[in-house]
């Protein structure tokens, strides 16, 4: 064992591919001061107590907040260090200042200035493949063309071990999981060039994920676990990876795994259920003043004119009707149905259920109706329009009041 530095705390180490040592700690002195955070690069086969580590950057945190890190991270040609202050007390109690630098390998004298890692926080992304992709996990949401919620509040990153083309950091942080609702999620970001570059989210539920931590081995493959906060007081371990291997094995899912999304979707769409007569009650009201201005016309003339007034009287009812709907559920064409329980649907299924979902609860709703009333000689339009609605907001509510009870 060879002593370094007496005041030092927090050691990260790192091996490139060279057999070059790379060392990383923050220099703690006792009682309060200012930290530092040193670096030391060690040549394969150099005698390590002849060289002296460098301070790469001074921390001034007071004695009521919390610092993580520093954490040590190598690409092929760079270094990175993340830190992150955890505000405790103050108007920005909870904040987390995130930051990181970065340097050629070995020349901490050249290290960048801090700047914040600034990551999309939303649930809707469009995945791309990635440009440039030293490590194999698939398509990912390339951050220069991220729309929509973001956050720079990072926390237990945890960078890639081994030294692969670009870096990849996995970490905590708050994330869109429904309509205005966010949850403590597990995401990845990737480096290159000192930047960052793309990102993915890793899990989607409405437990706290934590204590991440991620692999890679020589090829390139990624493996991932986290903790999740079961409702027992205990914890869930998740394992994920982008080796085939594995990938291939995680895919087949089981008749348990079915079942337990078969369950959490069967009763999300029974809660949903409980708010169908509410909204039937709202949105009954717009189509029931339009079928009244219609009465009148709808007793001019021969029973073929009062049949047209009828029929016109029904499709301004039900345009109504969506209106309401519109106005009750604003968001309802930008979710995809099924994915507050589903954590993934692709891509193409998405746009089908997004756009097709209410055009076949329309449909529905009017062929229920009609075989109610005109199919059995009843051309009562009042009828007509109380089944449709009760049809149409029963499961209109099964599938989109998440949005409502998910934004409570």
């Amino acid at each position: 064992m060879i002593p370094v530095d007496p005041e030092g705390i927090r050691a990260q180490l790192r091996y490139d591919q060279d057999d070059n040592l790379h060392a990383t700690w923050l220099q703690y002195p006792l009682g309060y001061g200012r930290s530092q955070i040193l670096y030391a690069y060690y040549p394969a086969g150099s005698e390590i107590s002849s060289i002296t580590p460098q301070a790469v950057y001074e921390l001034s945190v007071g004695p009521s907040n919390g610092l993580d890190g520093p954490a040590l991270g190598i690409d092929t040609d760079t270094a990175y260090l993340f830190w992150a202050v955890i505000v405790r007390t103050g108007l920005d109690a909870g904040a987390v200042q995130t930051a990181y630098l970065h340097f050629p390998l070995g020349e901490p004298g050249q290290a960048s200035k801090p700047a914040k890692i600034v990551v999309p926080s939303d649930y809707s992304f469009e995945f791309e493949p990635a440009a440039k992709e030293s490590l194999l996990a698939g398509n990912r949401v390339l951050i220069e063309n991220a729309v929509g919620f973001r956050t720079h509040e990072l926390k237990e990153f945890v960078p890639n071990n081994l030294q692969a083309g670009e870096l990849a950091m996995i970490f905590r942080a708050q994330n869109q999981y429904l309509w205005r609702k966010v949850r403590d999620l597990v995401d990845v970001v990737y480096f290159d060039a000192g930047q960052a570059t793309s990102y993915q989210p890793l899990t989607f539920t409405p437990a706290l994920s934590t204590s991440p931590n991620l692999y890679n081995d020589s090829e390139g493959y990624l493996y991932a676990t986290w903790l999740e906060k079961l409702e027992t007081d205990s914890y869930a371990v998740y394992f994920a990876s982008s080796a085939p291997a594995i990938e291939e094995t995680f895919n087949q899912s089981s008749g348990r795994e079915l079942g337990r999304v078969l369950a959490q979707v069967s009763f999300g769409m029974l809660v949903g259920v409980l708010m169908a007569p509410i909204a039937a009650g709202v949105l009954v009201i717009a189509p029931l003043a339009i079928l009244f201005l219609f009465a009148p016309f709808r007793k001019i003339g021969s029973q073929r004119v009062q049949d047209i007034f009828s029929g016109f009287s029904l499709l301004f009812a039900i345009a109504a009707f969506w209106v309401g709907k519109f106005a009750v559920f604003p968001a309802m064409l930008d979710y995809v149905p099924f994915s507050a329980w589903i954590p993934e649907i692709a891509p193409l299924l998405s746009e089908i259920l997004r756009y097709g979902v209410p055009i076949f609860t329309a449909l529905l709703a009017v062929f229920v109706a009609w075989f109610y009333t005109y199919h059995q000689s009843n051309k009562s339009t009042l009828y007509f329009i109380l089944i449709y609605v009760g049809v149409d907001s029963l499961i209109t509510a099964a599938i989109y009041a998440v949005l409502i009870y998910g934004a409570i």
